[in-house]
Formats: structure tokens, sequence, C-alpha cells
């Protein structure tokens, strides 16, 4: 199991995938901070040309429009970090699996191991480690150029839930990333995978969640069950530093939850299916 994942490892960091992402996650994560601290400034100077001009409701469109009123630094490290890194992450990952069925090497490995389900193990913990990889870099870059870019607006500092919302975000990351193993495991479409981490990555998802929390309401009259509430994808998207102390707990155990249920399926497919 041990040298499974070694050679998972290997083949990981000499992919032109796994190099893609990194470089993409820096550029992505500064340019992002860029896009932020534009906006901000040219609202800002609307402000200034006309002192009737309000920004309010327009935190609903744009949620860091609130900045400028003052803002701790750790919401805008949390909120830099949420800049497609789960789109960065979920391609690179479904990259690599794809190319793991294509290529060939799952047939050669499987035949080789008592249970083929160890490979779905090495598989998802491999991936994990680009999620971990893509986070650390968009925090590495949220947390340095943070104060330089938004020092005006910055008046407190919270360090505390800052780090306690991206140890959230990462478990509900590698959740999201067991849901993608095992879809790839289904599938063993190269191009569907891809869409598949594409679809998670750019919150398309949170379309459908949508749509099936009206379904429920018309259905049951009254209700307000929120289906992204329960998805870890859906719960990444509603983190704050403000409600990380709400979440956390729904968070982690919703993620251990998906993370044994997706492996203890794709174990099941991969145990019960003939390798090609």
């Amino acid at each position: 199991m041990f040298n499974l994942i070694k050679t998972d490892l290997y083949r990981l960091f000499h992919t032109k995938a796994f190099k893609v992402g990194i470089i993409a996650s820096a550029l992505i994560a500064f340019l992002g901070m860029l896009l932020n601290l534009g906006v901000l400034a040219l609202i800002q100077a609307v402000m200034d040309s006309d002192p009737t001009y309000s920004v309010s409701g327009m935190e609903v469109i744009i949620p860091y429009v609130a900045w400028l009123g003052g803002a701790d630094y750790s919401t805008i490290v949390l909120y830099s970090t949420g800049a497609l890194s789960l789109l960065v992450g979920c391609v690179v990952s479904a990259s690599f699996i794809s190319a793991e069925q294509t290529c060939g090497y799952v047939k050669n490995v499987a035949g080789q191991l008592a249970h083929r389900g160890y490979t779905i193990v090495s598989k998802f913990i491999v991936t994990s480690l680009i999620h971990f990889v893509v986070l650390a870099i968009y925090t590495t870059i949220s947390c340095v150029f943070a104060p330089v870019l938004f020092g005006k607006y910055i008046v407190s500092y919270s360090i505390a839930p800052l780090i306690g919302a991206l140890l959230v975000r990462f478990l509900l990351f590698v959740a999201v990333n067991a849901i993608i193993v095992l879809l790839c495991t289904i599938t063993k479409s190269p191009s569907l995978a891809m869409i598949i981490g594409a679809i998670f990555g750019l919150g398309v998802t949170q379309l459908g969640y949508m749509a099936i929390s009206m379904v429920i309401g018309m259905v049951f009259k009254g209700s307000n069950f929120s289906f992204a509430e329960i998805m870890p994808d859906g719960i990444n998207n509603m983190l704050t530093i403000f409600n990380v102390g709400e979440l956390w707990a729904r968070g982690v155990i919703l993620s251990i939850i998906y993370i044994i249920a997706a492996l203890a399926c794709a174990i099941y497919i991969i145990e019960k299916r003939d390798v090609k």
C-alpha cells in the first residue's frame, strides 16, 4: 500500500497537469486579489465624486464591497482563497485520475494487488494532496498580499477564526474530491471526468441544489430546507469568518460521511469490476 502511494505521488509530481495547476493557482489567486482591489478602487472613486452614491444592497452581488467600511484581515484572506481554488483542484484531480485510467496503469497495477480497492485509497490520498497544495498556494499569496493591496481597508486581525475556516475548507475540498474519485471510477471517461471536476469547481452544482430545495419546498409546504447545507461544496460557499463557529461541526461531520461513503462505493465498484 505504501509503495503504491509512493508510485502515485511520483506520477503526480511528474504530470503536466499538476505543474500547470500550481502555476494557475498562483496566477489566479493574485489576479483575483487585483480584480477585487480594482473594483473597490472604482467604487470608492465614484463615492468620492458623488457623495449621494450608496453601495447599500450591492454586497449581495459583490460581497467584498463591504470592505470599504473596514475589513478584517482574515475576511480578505479567506475570501481570496475561494477564488476558483476548488476548480483548479478538481480539474487537476480529475485529469490525474482520467490519465491513470486511459494509460493502462490501473490494469497493470491492480493485477498485482490482493485488493484492488487499494488503488482507490491511494488515488484518493494523492489527489487530496493536490487540493492541499492548491489551497496552500492560495493561502500563502492571500496572506502575503492582503496587507499590501488592502492595507487601508484592514481594521482588525482575527487569526484564530481564519485557521479554523481554512481547516474546514480543506476538509470540505477533500470530501468533494472523494465524490470526484467515485464519479470518475464509475464513468471511466476522461472527458466526463474533466467536466465533473469543472462542474464542482465552478459551483454549477449550486443551481442544482437550489432546484432540489425548491422542489422539496413545494412538496413540503413551508419547508425551509436547503439542499446545499448538506453538500460539502454547498457549505464551502457559505463559509465565512463570522459563521465558521456555526458551520465547522456540520462541515467536519458531513465531510467525514461523504469521504467514507464515496470511498466505500468506489472500492466496492473496483473490486467487483473487471479492470480494463
